[in-house]
């Protein structure tokens, strides 16, 4: 669980950074990041 949080606060700080960057491929992160969290859970 503590792992889980760690990776989405990860995330969620790449996908600013790259939202900064192009929106396009923030977009595929996002789904990524989606796909993850729901799978752990």
């Amino acid at each position: 669980m503590f792992r889980v949080e760690v990776f989405n606060r990860l995330g969620f700080v790449n996908l600013r950074r790259r939202n900064k960057g192009s929106s396009s491929s923030s977009d595929s992160l996002s789904s990524f990041v989606g796909s993850l969290s729901s799978g752990t859970r």
